[in-house]
């Protein structure tokens, strides 16, 4: 079995990666209860320590309620260089705001793609992982044109779902050898490419919220 879509392993590569190189050493995640919490904070504790970050046990909230003093509790006494808010939802918007004002780098998954960011005054100056908004621009011109309606990230990938088996077809490789070709694909999503495993690398953009816009800042590659 091969899994396309979006992970929360490959948000955490990309935005971890990319807080590591901006200097970002100790990282708190902070997940609400839910097994897809829990599947985003097990993700970001596995990336870590690879690209060099320390990250405490995740905190696990449901409120905003004490959430700046159970990060300095899980991180021994300080506050950590970063959050990472990755699951969009519940306590989202309360909790960014009480991080906010405590003055940590915000970091997000892909998922703060489908909110509009730079709407929610606490998500200014955060970073995101998210696919690159330059190379989805023409896709999503031209799924406008047609449908009347802006697409998402799952119209995105289903697209590039079909451009791949086309693309597979093409060369007679429509089968196990042909996913895991060494140059991978590029998609109006990104560029992937298929691990042996059945896991996909998936290279995003990293975003800043800034001045009423989500603005490129970086990228990392599949």
């Amino acid at each position: 079995m091969f899994v396309f879509g979006i992970t929360p392993q490959q948000s955490a590569k990309s935005i971890l990666g990319f807080a590591a190189s901006r200097g970002k050493r100790s990282v708190a995640t902070v997940v609400p209860p839910g097994a897809f919490g829990a599947l985003s904070a097990t993700a970001a504790q596995a990336v870590a320590a690879s690209v060099g970050i320390k990250m405490p046990a995740p905190v696990v909230a449901a409120s905003a309620a004490g959430l700046v003093d159970k990060i300095r509790a899980a991180n021994g006494g300080a506050l950590p260089d970063a959050v990472y808010l990755p699951v969009v939802g519940g306590p989202f918007e309360e909790q960014a705001t009480a991080l906010k004002s405590s003055g940590v780098q915000l970091l997000g998954s892909e998922q703060w793609a489908s909110i509009t960011p730079y709407r929610i005054a606490a998500l200014q100056d955060g970073w995101f992982a998210a696919p690159d908004p330059v190379g989805f621009e023409a896709f999503a011109t031209a799924f406008a044109e047609v449908s009347e309606a802006d697409p998402g990230v799952l119209a995105g990938l289903a697209f590039d779902a079909v451009e791949m088996a086309r693309i597979l077809g093409r060369i007679a490789q429509q089968d196990r050898k042909g996913l895991l070709r060494e140059a991978g694909f590029d998609g109006v999503v990104g560029p992937y490419r298929f691990q042996k495993d059945g896991q996909c690398s998936r290279g995003l953009a990293i975003l800043s919220v800034t001045n009423g816009a989500n603005n490129l800042i970086g990228s990392t590659g599949a």
